[in-house]
């Protein structure tokens, strides 16, 4: 397998061990993103409050696009946890390592860099990764991936919020158990 077709969820996980050792870089408590609105609109209005971009020290800008949010949220799948926790990519581009570079990624013309940190989210220590695209004119948001302490996906299809509300149902499941029964999200990531 070409390591550029990893998932960005398997990179997250196998880099586990590496980012145990390290800060959380931010502290999501599910409140950050507008409550109200179609969901592309909710993230978009939070990347406009910090300027439509975050800088990440040696690497430059990375710049957020609705057409890149939209991607990320509606073709890789969203569940509750994933909505919330893009309140943490800023930091995470911002903070977190670099654990995959893939030049001239799939011969796109450009290459993608994955930053993963922890992050605390409501109370628990999860894991997540964010793939930045590189090219010769700019540094752009592509996608972000959230799993829990152990690399479960934390959302599953279906995942509103409301599902969320009493805390448990986003950070629970084994993932064998609940991928068996097709209640995850595994949709391939381009």
């Amino acid at each position: 397998v070409d390591a550029g077709d990893i998932p960005l969820v398997e990179r997250v996980r196998d880099a586990i061990p590496q980012l145990s050792e390290t800060e959380s870089v931010a502290a999501v408590t599910g409140t950050e993103i507008p409550q109200d609105g179609r969901i592309v609109d909710r993230l978009v209005s939070f990347v406009n409050a910090i300027g439509n971009k975050v800088n990440r020290p040696g690497f430059g800008d990375v710049l957020f696009s609705r057409g890149k949010i939209k991607s990320s949220m509606v073709g890789h799948g969203v569940g509750a946890a994933k909505l919330e926790t893009f309140a943490a990519v800023p930091a995470v581009i911002r903070s977190g390592q670099q654990i995959d570079y893939q030049q001239n990624w799939k011969g796109r013309a450009y290459d993608t860099y994955t930053f993963a940190a922890p992050i605390d989210y409501k109370g628990q220590k999860t894991y997540l990764g964010v793939i930045v695209q590189k090219d010769s004119v700019s540094n752009r948001y592509y996608l972000h991936e959230v799993v829990d302490e152990h690399g479960n996906i934390i959302f599953k299809n279906g995942d509103t919020p409301a599902d969320t509300s009493d805390g448990t149902s986003a950070l629970t499941g084994d993932l064998d158990t609940v991928a068996s029964a097709g209640d995850i999200n595994m949709i391939p990531q381009a």
